[in-house]
């Protein structure tokens, strides 16, 4: 990556990786998306940024937009920010996360993103949001996780 950074996340499309977010060093964190050309494994930062700076975050991918979601700014944030990949525009959408959340994690499937568990304001969470990638919906699944977790890893099935 052009910029040092810890706490990020990242994302990729078909031909590209994005990264995002991250900290760089007390007491910045960063805004800033970095894309990497698959093909030619050359390295920039987009023109675009998130809409305020933050760690932390959680990411997942449709087909054709990437979604940064959550993580701490000066304080945890529900904020989603979406990445069009076809031009690289990106802006916070609505609606939001349903909790103010950081360090959860982030998986898809080819309909639906899902943010599980991670640092809530009074205590981890168990909650998982699923975002409906037909019309940016989010809503918080009946389904918990089994005990409150943050700094968990995930993983999706191709079915």
């Amino acid at each position: 990556l052009a910029t040092a950074r810890a706490y990020a996340a990242g994302t990729e499309s078909s031909s590209h990786g994005y990264a995002a977010g991250g900290y760089s060093g007390a007491p910045s964190n960063l805004d800033s998306i970095e894309r990497l050309v698959f093909s030619t494994d050359s390295n920039a930062a987009i023109s675009d940024t998130l809409s305020a700076a933050r760690r932390a975050l959680g990411a997942f991918a449709s087909a054709n937009d990437g979604y940064w979601l959550g993580g701490l700014a000066a304080v945890r944030v529900d904020t989603i920010d979406k990445t069009d990949f076809t031009n690289d525009a990106t802006a916070a959408i609505t609606p939001v996360l349903t909790t103010l959340r950081d360090s959860g994690t982030c998986t898809q499937s080819a309909s639906h993103g899902y943010y599980a568990g991670g640092n809530a304001p009074s205590a981890a969470s168990a909650n998982i949001n699923q975002l409906d990638f037909s019309d940016d919906s989010v809503a918080s699944m009946s389904t918990t996780l089994a005990a409150a977790k943050i700094n968990l890893a995930s993983y999706a099935s191709a079915s």
